[in-house]
């Protein structure tokens, strides 16, 4: 789930999560809501947004909890220096 969320793969998301977003020129955001009942039962719900990577992602959860991870200095990898 995480990697179709870092990578953009919609197709992906779409098998766990309704989502919505926006789209800019530089920028969007897309909310994600869980489909799957045991992940509803700690996720209420996350936000994701960037620009032509991932710069943000908060997850709420049921209890109240919040965690917001930032990704700063994000750049593309290849197979050539993924360190695989």
């Amino acid at each position: 789930i995480m990697s179709a969320m870092l990578s953009g793969n919609f197709s992906g998301l779409n098998q766990y999560f309704n989502f919505s977003g926006t789209a800019q020129a530089k920028s969007w955001a897309l909310h994600l809501t869980p489909l799957d009942e045991h992940m509803r039962r700690s996720i209420s719900n996350i936000d994701l947004s960037g620009g032509q990577f991932v710069n943000r992602a908060v997850i709420y959860e049921v209890s109240g909890d919040v965690t917001t991870i930032v990704f700063s200095q994000a750049h593309p990898i290849s197979s050539n220096n993924a360190g695989f």
